[in-house]
């Protein structure tokens, strides 16, 4: 305890928990007044243009205004959705033609034909609408927002920046200071030197969420379940950094190394980009990075409590330690 104290003396002191609080008032603030809070992930609009013979296509299309935008000539269409998140459709007697921006993932635009194939079975009676039934898994599910979709983000690198890199900080500081030689030749057990360093780091990074979560309104009754993983997070996090920071001298030589580990921890937030772009990993390879379970657990307990793995992210976790 003694040594936990001194540890924590000495980040209060080059103000490691000043930087935790400032980093979580800015994430606090983007939160709640710089991300459009309430705005619901709109899908994408679709224009329609028919020009096949009677316009069939127009009249059953008619009866769905808020699906779809109807156009009277193909120009009208393009002039109408160039330049904006919109997509395009021309129904012809030779076949159909899609418009689109260019920046469209492979997923939206497979998502479309499909649309389409379905339009196809439905008018020439393949396909029955009336047979076909929607069941809703969650009947209050939440509305999917840029908040939802920021926050577990936000909390993913709060583990990496508190946890890993400020370890490494505390050990550069020590070798400065020659702390480490004197180590060697005192009763300290090498053990206790770590686990007091990475104790330090995983209450600033308990710290921060209380802070955050409290000032953004997100704190529920699933919280303590959240914190849970983020302490097994941090730990792994911090220990890391600690060992990795032993191995090099300088903050300059540790940049290569520590921008490695910052990629792949920052992996889980861009899951959702690299499937858009044909990039699918195993999540049985993903899940041993701490920093997926942090991402995938915020946002489950504080916005989809029903969809928690919470009990295997603590599992997966443990026998990373």
């Amino acid at each position: 305890m003694a040594l936990l104290r001194q540890d924590w003396k000495i980040a209060y002191r080059n103000g490691f928990f000043f930087i935790t609080i400032i980093v979580a008032l800015l994430y606090v603030a983007l939160v709640r007044w710089v991300l459009p809070i309430g705005g619901e992930t709109q899908p994408v609009p679709l224009g329609v243009y028919d020009r096949t013979e009677g316009r069939v296509w127009e009249t059953w299309l008619a009866d769905q205004p808020e699906q779809f935008q109807l156009y009277d000539s193909e120009e009208t269409l393009v002039n109408a959705i160039q330049g904006k998140k919109a997509l395009g459709l021309v129904i012809g007697e030779e076949g159909w033609t899609v418009y689109r921006q260019g920046y469209e993932s492979n997923r939206d635009i497979a998502f479309l034909v499909s649309s389409i194939n379905v339009l196809s079975k439905t008018m020439s009676g393949q396909l029955n609408r009336e047979k076909v039934s929607i069941l809703t898994l969650e009947e209050e599910a939440p509305i999917e927002t840029l908040v939802t979709q920021m926050v577990p983000l936000l909390m993913a690198t709060d583990i990496i920046l508190l946890g890993f890199f400020f370890a490494a900080a505390m050990v550069f500081n020590e070798k400065k200071e020659n702390s480490l030689t004197a180590l060697r030749v005192s009763p300290i057990p090498v053990f206790r030197y770590l686990l007091s360093k990475i104790g330090v780091n995983v209450g600033f990074s308990l710290i921060f969420s209380v802070f955050f979560l409290l000032l953004s309104g997100f704190f529920n009754g699933y919280t303590l379940t959240l914190f849970g993983v983020i302490l097994l997070s941090s730990f792994v996090m911090s220990g890391i950094g600690v060992l990795l920071g032993c191995f090099y001298s300088s903050i300059s030589d540790f940049i290569y190394p520590a921008f490695i580990v910052t990629l792949v921890c920052m992996i889980p937030g861009l899951l959702p980009l690299l499937s858009d772009i044909g990039i699918n990993l195993p999540v049985s390879l993903v899940e041993w990075i701490p920093s997926y379970h942090v991402f995938r657990e915020t946002h489950h307990l504080l916005f989809q409590p029903g969809e928690s793995q919470a009990f295997r992210a603590v599992v997966v976790l443990a026998i990373e330690r």
